[in-house]
């Protein structure tokens, strides 16, 4: 006795359809969850940038401020420099007028 072979029915055409939709659409889930994936990436970068940014302006604005006070110090440091030299000279001059006095005496 042959042995029996089993046919397979030929696909339908609706069967096929039903194939390549269910394909299009496991295809479309990947591609979503990727996307979805990318996009929770993207949200954890662009909140890990903003957070640099807002301590990058903090840092910037204590760097203007200290300075600032810098170059109020240097400003005060030249005043006072120049407030001592103004002395000093007359204190030399009196000194040298009285030198000259002594000795001229």
């Amino acid at each position: 006795m042959p042995a029996a072979t089993v046919t397979k029915p030929a696909p339908t055409h609706l069967s096929a359809k039903i194939f390549l939709l269910s394909v299009s659409c496991f295809k479309q889930i990947q591609k979503t969850q990727k996307l979805s994936k990318l996009e929770e990436v993207l949200r954890k970068k662009k909140e890990h940038n903003h957070k640099y940014k807002d301590k990058i302006k903090k840092a910037t604005l204590a760097y203007k401020d200290f300075a600032t006070e810098l170059e109020n110090q240097i400003a005060s440091l030249k005043d006072n420099y120049n407030k001592l030299t103004t002395q000093m000279s007359k204190h030399r001059e009196v000194n040298y007028a009285i030198y000259q006095r002594k000795r001229n005496q």
